[in-house]
């Protein structure tokens, strides 16, 4: 076999992909601590980037990890039935109303696969998540962007983009990344306009952020057997973003559709045991929520004080209009230490994303917004 018959065989693996997949562009997410360091050669970094947990995982959830480490050439447990449980009794549903994902982005991609097909419609805000057209269009269906009104879901609107074609209609509440919320008011009206033959997809990773009493209570649809899917996380609450683990909350019949498309042992055991523990751990839910709920209204308020825009936020992140090129606002924070998440978005090229941190490195960051600023 000479050099010649390898490079056309590579050549024509493109020709084989379905097209849907070569038109796909992979996600990007933040840059993380070691590529700065890298960069930059400095390791005092701090990474208000991508959302994550500033307090860690929950001690309980350490400990179950040590522990787990000794069953890691075991298979987990068929099912997740503990893990399942413990859900189940926290949101007062039934077991077989949980999916469980490898992270909440699974459950997003196998929505897409259990309920659309090539020329089926999927309505979506814009901007949202990245994660939903992502999974949309590898799916073969079109993705039918809604813009934001006032930094919102306009729900009036997705509901009249809403054709015979299609099939799921995702809103994240909050939003990712404006962090914004729609109400109960306005998501009931908006599920009670909706035609019968398509699945609303509720993403809430960031829904426990919420201190505002109109934020929906999703989890009395699927208790009315709604045509709903609720998708959460363990990542930002409870600080397992690097395990991957998320679920679903569903009305049965919807939750066993998921259930035979998901693949066998999809959560590995650490993440099982880690996120079973975790869910016990109500005191560290208590100070992850106190902190990212005061630390967001400070943080707003001194960014505001500094001339910038942030947009009201209930969740553990807050998006700034810094009135400049949002790319290179964020490069001149990277020079300082500081990693903050710039947006491609058209909307969002003023803005960056910045995660709640600790008061201390609130500190930096808005001494390094000061110098940027005013030198």
């Amino acid at each position: 076999m000479g050099k010649g018959f390898l490079r056309a065989r590579a050549v024509d693996v493109a020709a084989l992909a379905r097209p849907e997949v070569m038109r796909l562009v992979p996600y990007v997410g933040g840059r993380s601590l070691d590529e700065m360091k890298r960069q930059y050669g400095r390791t005092d970094f701090i990474k208000l980037a991508s959302n994550e947990n500033v307090l860690g995982p929950s001690p309980k959830a350490v400990a179950a990890l040590r522990h787990a480490i000794g069953e890691t050439h075991l298979y987990p447990e068929q099912g997740y039935p503990v893990l399942k449980a413990a859900l189940a009794k926290r949101y007062r549903i039934k077991p077989d109303q949980v999916v469980l994902g490898d992270g909440s982005n699974e459950l997003l991609v196998l929505a897409c696969e259990a309920f659309l097909r090539p020329g089926d419609e999927a309505v979506i805000a814009d901007p949202s998540f990245a994660v939903f057209a992502h999974a949309i269009e590898a799916a073969g269906a079109k993705v039918v962007r809604v813009p934001l009104r006032d930094w919102r879901h306009d729900l009036p609107a997705m509901g009249r983009a809403v054709t015979r074609r299609t099939r799921l209609v995702f809103v994240c509440n909050p939003n990712n990344p404006t962090g914004t919320m729609v109400t109960r008011r306005e998501l009931d009206a908006f599920l009670r306009s909706l035609p019968g033959h398509l699945i609303v997809l509720l993403d809430e990773a960031y829904g426990e952020f919420a201190s505002d009493r109109s934020f929906p209570d999703s989890l009395s649809y699927v208790r009315c057997n709604l045509r709903v899917l609720v998708v959460r996380t363990f990542a930002k609450l409870h600080g397992l973003a690097g395990l991957r683990i998320g679920y679903g909350l569903a009305p049965a019949p919807l939750a066993d559709i998921l259930e035979r498309l998901r693949q066998p042992f999809n959560v590995s055991t650490l993440a099982y045991r880690a996120a079973i523990a975790a869910l016990a751990d109500r005191g560290h839910e208590r100070r992850t929520l106190a902190m990212a709920r005061a630390g967001r209204e400070a943080l707003a308020r001194e960014l505001g004080r500094l001339g910038l825009t942030p947009i009201p936020s209930q969740t553990n992140f807050v998006l700034v209009d810094t009135h400049r090129d949002g790319k290179a606002f964020a490069t001149a924070l990277e020079r300082r230490g500081i990693i903050v998440r710039p947006l491609g978005h058209p909307l969002l090229r003023r803005c960056v994303r910045i995660t709640v941190g600790s008061p201390a490195q609130h500190r930096r960051l808005l001494a390094a917004v000061r110098a940027i600023l005013f030198g």
